[in-house]
Order: structure tokens, then sequence, then C-alpha cells
């Protein structure tokens, strides 16, 4: 185990100077404050389990690396190169980084050798060890907010045609394997061998970037993307993120995602996570599910006309049971009415349920039919209209800060920058909620600080009147 880093050395005054970096600093200073905020050494011991204090040539401490790291996405410097020449030159950054002015800063290549080394858990572990301590500190609110959106992959689509083979011909030579297929561009016996996302050979994948998949949102056309997966409280704290392949389901991701942090009391979403695996997910963990409903389902005459909804159950208005037939095989129900016990009913002609068929309804509607009454209370409105201010607005400040276009490449390394994007925004988050909320100085507090503000401003003065008059 390393040792922690000795923060008294960085606060001693140069020889040459007679005055150490701190002093250049002013009070107020973004990292000044974001050093106040946060215990380090708490927040990377899980780095220092990948290295060894006592074997080969002492390395970079991991702390300084991921103040670094923290530097990049605080500042917005999207390059490794271009953030060790900001360091060189800016003081404030070298002082944060542990660097004095006598020692060279480290080499832009030690910066991706680190993220190989520690992995994607060790990065996760830093935004999950400050979330504990934003709980700790009464920060996070127990009301959450889920959505994702789609960030574009370091890959060109320039030169990814698709291929010359008909349909027939390309299932004909695809491997299926891992949900992907692999065939020739072309008809040429030597032709390329591209990977495929779909059978027919039609969206073809990049080489550079293996795991960037074609996925397409609410606007434009489809591109290359990751899908970024975020939960959020009700002060837009960042409770977990996650990053999935780009054609990954929006419900099937905010599963998995809630299920790696403790369960909130409510969870506000948009109508991508209608599905009633994620619901029923949401309520065997006693979480309340406020999530629009999709359009005409549960159909309308379950709200209108009066039928009553139940597990495998369905009653008409007049109260009759409806007979159901359900295969094992199948998630449908179907629901049909008798005739010989709706011959008297003067509803029948109009009967959705006394059809041929009758009609049918999917495996979601038990729970969406639980929603309906959820969806129509003063606290559902509260909730979706809170969700578009709070989870929308971390989105905006996480791409705004270098994530719209990820630099790293793989699913592995791309979850390392999406950790690093959710740590740098509850960092900033807590020092802005922090200053807000800091304690009104007394009068008497207010008084001895003006006091010592004028002792030093006369201290100045009388240097300042001695370096004039000097005969030198």
């Amino acid at each position: 185990m390393l040792e922690s880093l000795d923060y008294a050395r960085r606060d001693q005054a140069m020889m040459f100077l007679g005055r150490s970096l701190r002093d250049f600093l002013p009070e107020d200073h973004l990292l000044l404050r974001v050093e106040g905020a946060i215990d380090f050494k708490r927040l990377v011991r899980p780095f220092t389990q990948a290295y060894c204090p006592d074997n080969g040539r002492p390395g970079v401490h991991p702390e300084i690396l991921v103040r670094a790291l923290l530097l990049s996405r605080l500042y917005g410097i999207p390059s490794f190169r271009k953030l060790c020449a900001e360091i060189e030159l800016h003081l404030a950054y070298r002082y944060f980084c542990h660097l004095p002015l006598h020692e060279r800063v480290f080499d832009h290549s030690t910066i991706t050798r680190f993220l190989d080394r520690v992995g994607r858990e060790a990065f996760e572990t830093l935004c999950q060890s400050l979330t504990t301590q934003l709980y700790e500190q009464g920060w996070l609110t127990q009301d959450a907010y889920l959505d994702s959106t789609l960030v574009e992959a370091n890959a060109s689509a320039d030169g990814l045609t698709p291929t010359a083979l008909g349909a027939e011909a390309f299932a004909e030579a695809v491997v299926e394997a891992n949900g992907l297929f692999q065939g020739p561009a072309g008809l040429a016996p030597d032709a390329e061998v591209r990977r495929y996302q779909d059978r027919q050979g039609r969206l073809a994948l990049p080489a550079s970037d293996p795991d960037a998949r074609w996925a397409k949102g609410s606007r434009g056309p489809a591109r290359l993307a990751y899908k970024v997966s975020a939960l959020a409280d009700d002060h837009g704290f960042l409770v977990g993120q996650r990053l999935d392949l780009g054609t990954v389901a929006d419900h099937e991701a905010g599963q998995r995602l809630l299920a790696g942090v403790p369960p909130p009391t409510s969870v506000a979403a948009d109508k991508a996570y209608s599905a009633g695996a994620f619901r029923a997910a949401l309520r065997e963990r006693a979480i309340t599910g406020y999530i629009p409903l999709p359009a005409d389902h549960p159909p309308a005459f379950l709200r209108t006309e009066g039928f009553q909804f139940g597990p495998f159950t369905m009653t008409c208005p007049k109260g009759l049971q409806l007979q159901a037939y359900h295969r094992h095989d199948k998630p449908n129900i179907h629901y049909r009415a008798r005739r010989r016990e709706c011959g008297p009913c003067s509803q029948l002609a109009h009967c959705p349920a006394a059809r041929r068929h009758g009609f049918t309804l999917g495996a979601d509607t038990k729970e969406l039919v639980l929603a309906l009454a959820e969806n129509e209370t003063p606290a559902y409105r509260r909730a979706q209209r809170r969700r578009r201010t709070v989870i929308e607005g971390v989105f905006a400040q996480m791409k705004s800060r270098g994530l719209r276009r990820v630099k790293l490449r793989s699913l592995r390394r791309v979850a390392i920058e999406v950790a690093l994007a959710a740590f740098a925004h509850n960092v900033l988050k807590l020092v802005k909620l922090g200053r807000r909320n800091a304690p009104v100085a007394t009068g008497a507090a207010t008084a001895q600080a003006a006091c010592h503000h004028h002792r030093a401003r006369r201290i100045r003065r009388a240097h300042c009147w001695r370096f004039i008059n000097s005969p030198n």
C-alpha cells in the first residue's frame, strides 16, 4: 500500500522565491474550494492497491493522476498531451497536482498507462466513494430522476459502406458472435472481412472501436454511439451512472443501474422506461415509479368502459368474469366473453370482449394498469416537471464539459471517461452548494476579519515604503 501525499511539503516556501505556490492563488479559487470540499486521500485509496511501493522505480502517485484527470474535466481539456502542457505552465494546476516548480510534469503516456492499470472498476469505485461521502454529509435526497442519452463514439463512419452481397448470400456467409455478424464486404474472393450490426450487412462497424454501435436518438440520423444512463437526486447530484452499448434499451440499462445503487424512495423517468419488467423491478424494491404510460396502452376501454383488470383476470362492467387464454410460451393473454352468459347484456353489440377473438393484452398490462392511479396524483405531475429540469440539466452540463463526443475507445475505456465526467460534475455541484449554504459571519467575526485585513494592508504599505526609500 502506498503512503499518502505529503500535503505539508507542498505548502513549504520555495528557496528561490521565499513563498509557496499557495501564496499566488486567490482565496476564492475554484481548485482551493475543491480541496476543502472533498477528501482525496480517502477517495483514491482503491487506486493505491494497483501500485507496489518497494518494487522498481517509484511511479507517479495515483492521487496526482486522479487530480490531473479531474482538472481535464473541470476545465474542458480533452487531450492528455495538452493537459500536461497546461499543468507545466499553470501555477494553480501545479499546486493542485502537488508538483512544485522544480519538478517536471509527467508525460502524457503515463495517464494512458494509468487508465489501463487501474481499470474501469477503480474509477467507478471513485464515484461510489464520493456518493457515500455525500450521503454521510446529508446532501442527497430520496427522490431520484432517471434518463439516458447517446454520446458519439470516437470512430469515423467514413468508408463504412454496405456489403455488395445480397441479403441471402450475406446470411450464408456471416458468423454470429455476441450479437454481431462477420462477413465479406464485397463479391471478390479476397474482399475485406468486416463486422456488421445486422444480418443484411447494412450497418458496418468500424475496426477502430469494436464496441461502437449504430443508434438513433430523438433527433438527427443514426450515428456510432454509446448509451449513458444517469440517476440524479433532487439537487442534481449523480447518484449513479452506467455505460452500455448504444443498442441497449433504456429500461434494461436503467434496471441494471438501479440494481447497483441504494434504492431511492421514488424514480421519475420518461416513456422509454414504461416497460412492465422495469415497473415490476421498481415495485419489488418498494420504489414508487413516476413514469408516463405509452400511447394507447393500456387500451382505452379499460379506463372508459369500466373493465377491471387483475392478475390473469378480467371483469366486465356488468360483473362477469371473462375467460382468459394464456400459453406458457407466449407473453400475451387473450380474453374472451362467453356468449351464452352475455346474451341478456344490453352492451353485447358493442362489447370488445364479445367479438370472435375477444381482445389481447400484453404481459406488461398488469403493471401499466397499476400505474394508472399513481399517474393521476399531484406527486406524479410534480416529479415529471422536476425531472425535465434536473436530469436534462445534468446531461447538458456533462456534455458541455466534453462528453458530447468521447475521446477514448472501447466500452471499458469509455466507461472510465463517463465516470470521470460524473465525478467532476458531483465535485462542482458540491462546491457550488457548499458555498451557497456557507454559514454567515457574525458581527464580531466580521469585525475581526476587517481588523486583520487593515493590519495586513498597513504592513504591505510599510514594506513598499522601505523598498522605495532604500539606498540600494
